[in-house]
């Protein structure tokens, strides 16, 4: 089941990081909440978790918009 969605993320992931600079921000953003967890922060933890899956449903959906619109005027 893991490897399973394991798959089904990979494009995902692929399409979130394609923007020049957002693997850099990924990293940073997963070493912050790599420190967190082992100061044992769990408040911050949560907080930065949190923060980090909302911005990045917010580029993909913009990355995923993106590419409606250009395809949109393409086939036009």
């Amino acid at each position: 089941m893991l490897e399973r969605l394991h798959v089904l993320g990979e494009r995902y992931v692929r399409k979130h990081l394609e923007p020049l600079g957002r693997d850099q921000r990924a990293n940073d953003e997963h070493a912050q909440l790599l420190e967190s967890w082992l100061a044992r922060d769990a408040g911050t933890v949560r907080d930065r978790m949190y923060a980090h899956i909302e911005q990045t449903v917010l580029d993909l959906r913009r990355e995923f918009e993106t590419v409606e619109r250009v395809g949109v005027v393409a086939s036009a």
